[in-house]
């Protein structure tokens, strides 16, 4: 492996005490999330045809210090677990990749989320 790139999870000029937890791709390749633990929001980026990286905005987490987050295998939603405030932000996947706020569910100190798309059990 080498190093392609390197692009900034925070917007331009930003001064916070700020780490990435998590990062993921959409089912379809062509967005990739970050979850940004101080700035706590999700940066979201456009992945062009040849893989490289752009910008496409931040969305506010809904609470403190996302940790994880998971796309839903469909990728319509994405589920955004926020450690420090008890609680699980739930967002719908625009076609442009934007983030947009559609739920809420408390939940103690959420640090990881899955999605599982096979039988459990047996």
């Amino acid at each position: 492996m080498t190093v392609r790139e390197t692009v900034s999870a925070l917007p331009e000029g930003t001064a916070c005490d700020n780490g990435c937890a998590d990062l993921h791709l959409t089912p379809d390749g062509r967005f990739l999330y970050a979850s940004n633990r101080g700035h706590d929001t999700i940066a979201t980026f456009r992945v062009g045809p040849d893989g490289a990286l752009s910008s496409a905005g931040w969305v506010p987490c809904g609470g403190k210090t996302p940790r994880s987050f998971a796309i839903d295998p469909s990728g319509r939603y994405v589920l955004v677990g926020n450690q420090d405030s008890d609680s699980i932000e739930i967002f719908t996947v625009s076609e442009n990749g934007s983030l947009l706020p559609c739920a809420r569910a408390d939940f103690p100190t959420p640090v990881c989320l899955k999605f599982f798309t096979g039988i459990i059990g047996n």
